[in-house]
């Protein structure tokens, strides 16, 4: 699995993978003196840190690739010099392993130049900075959230630096199927195609646990059904891709959490029994999660999550992938 298994370019493998990644939480304002607050993501490869020199999340780093079986992880950017950056793996890791790995990266592609996303939790943190990578990349945007005021201001931004025809915001509820399925109608009506949806709208707010299930949780599964009908080939299109965002703590309990980890611990069950080759080969939609680890944005502060220094740590550089 891959965390755009498809869409952004290279970011794939040849099956169905749960994608986790780590951020040192300590060093997200000092990557290169910054003091801004954009998400950032240290990489553990091997118990090696290193700085992608990401600006934002994928940012610059179109790829991460990882072993079948072995574990190993790949970073690349999408140039004619990707096969010269594989050598530092073939290097670290061996020939047969990372060979192996490039050429199960290249069938599966998915060209994001004209490909139209739908991003729910779209209008600020992770979603907003894959939104202006699936920009960059040439595809179109549909930000959906319930905060209007914040959404319009959003993709007022996004028009602004890469043109107002690529990106719109619609208002929407991720637990109400009607009001999901609106975004979708709203999202053929500008553009007359769907073929990316990212499931990434989340609360964390323990004290309202009824509302974390009903969006971490219960949204991803309305987003599932609703992307296989918009975009299956068996309902007449043209296939595309689903993203679930599960986190790190769907592997890792998290005492001060308890019911959001145990949202993001279904998500990656759904994810998986999804992902069985049984809807691929009808619908022609490949779903995968990603599983980020601790992350600076305006959704979390750790601060306030109830946590020792021992579990801080874990969750922050655990980097682990499960079939």
């Amino acid at each position: 699995m891959s965390i755009f298994r498809g869409p952004i370019k290279r970011f794939l493998v040849s099956s169905p993978k749960i994608w986790t990644y780590g951020l040192m939480p300590q060093q997200c304002s000092t990557l290169r003196g910054s003091t801004s607050r954009s998400p950032r993501i240290m990489l553990n490869i091997n118990g090696r840190l290193i700085d992608p020199h990401q600006r934002q999340f994928l940012r610059k780093a179109y790829s991460f690739c990882m072993n079948e079986n072995g574990g190993i992880m790949g970073i690349f950017k999408e140039n004619s010099k990707s096969k010269q950056q594989f050598s530092v793996l073939r290097k670290m890791h061996g020939e047969k392993h990372s060979s192996r790995m490039f050429s199960k990266c290249e069938p599966t592609l998915m060209e994001p130049k004209g490909k139209v996303a739908i991003i729910t939790g779209g209008i600020r943190g992770l979603g907003l900075c894959m939104a202006e990578e699936l920009l960059c990349l040439e595809a179109k945007v549909v930000l959906m959230d319930v905060d209007k005021e914040v959404g319009e201001c959003a993709v007022e931004k996004l028009q602004c630096t890469y043109g107002k025809e690529n990106s719109i915001f619609v208002q929407g509820d991720v637990t109400s199927c009607e009001s999901f399925e609106h975004c979708f109608s709203h999202a053929l009506c500008s553009y007359n195609r769907v073929d990316i949806l990212v499931n990434n709208a989340g609360i964390l707010n323990p004290p309202k646990w009824k509302d974390t299930i009903k969006i971490n949780f219960n949204g991803v599964v309305n987003g599932i059904h609703l992307g296989l009908k918009y975009m299956g080939a068996d309902f007449g299109k043209q296939g595309g891709v689903i993203i679930n965002l599960a986190s790190i703590v769907g592997h890792i309990p998290l005492g001060g959490a308890p019911v959001y980890s145990a949202t993001k611990h279904g998500v990656i069950a759904l994810t998986q029994g999804y992902a069985d080759g049984f809807y691929f080969n009808n619908s022609c939609v490949r779903i995968c999660a990603i599983c980020p680890g601790v992350t600076e944005t305006n959704m979390i502060e750790v601060k306030n999550l109830n946590m020792d220094a021992q579990q801080r740590d874990l969750l922050a550089c655990q980097l682990d992938t499960i079939n």
